[in-house]
């Protein structure tokens, strides 16, 4: 399987978003079914923040946040869009932030997750090894990990660099054209909107 969906409770759209793969409601991200159409779909969560009975009904007493129980149900696909996830609390928006990346960490392999606000791409979470993006405008780099770095390409800073987790120094690069990027480690790529 290629990819799945996630809608989480911060969806943000004016129009009806239509997917062909299967789309996963989380919790409050149920609240939004009838903007969304898919073939396939089924809901998760605790109810805590869902005008409706989500289907995987999760204890309200659990130890982790109603989005890791929707990604480690899903450990099969090779890209999560994520829609919904991103302003709100600035606490639950980094908690899913460190949760999908340590997911991405974990499985290992050629999988990515990628954010969306306003149907618009802000940032992708990308495994370690070698990418090759195009990037037109700016963009930062960080991670949770000790990480060495290669950026080369159409970057305006390229180079080899040892990022220490959270650091700024991959903050605000720029780019008009293919961006390669060689890490050993998992981590983030933001894209800067004017």
């Amino acid at each position: 399987m290629h990819k799945l969906i996630l809608i989480g409770p911060l969806l943000n759209s004016e129009n009806s978003l239509e997917f062909e793969d299967k789309v996963i409601f989380v919790d409050g991200g149920l609240n939004f079914k009838d903007l969304v159409k898919s073939k396939e779909f089924t809901s998760i969560g605790d109810n805590d923040s869902s005008k409706t009975e989500c289907e995987i009904k999760l204890n309200v007493y659990k130890d982790r946040s109603d989005l890791h129980h929707a990604l480690y149900h899903n450990p099969k696909y090779q890209e999560y869009d994520l829609y919904g996830f991103l302003g709100g609390r600035l606490d639950h928006e980094f908690f899913n932030l460190g949760e999908c990346f340590h997911f991405i960490d974990h499985l290992g392999h050629k999988t990515k997750a990628n954010f969306y606000q306003n149907e618009e791409l802000k940032l992708q979470i990308l495994p370690k090894g070698k990418h090759s993006i195009i990037i037109n405008g700016q963009f930062s780099i960080s991670s949770l990990n000790h990480m060495k770095i290669e950026i080369a390409g159409a970057a305006k800073y390229k180079g080899s660099f040892n990022f220490s987790p959270l650091s700024s120094q991959g903050l605000s690069n720029i780019s008009d054209g293919i961006v390669k990027i060689n890490s050993d480690s998992t981590f983030f790529l933001f894209y800067i909107s004017e």
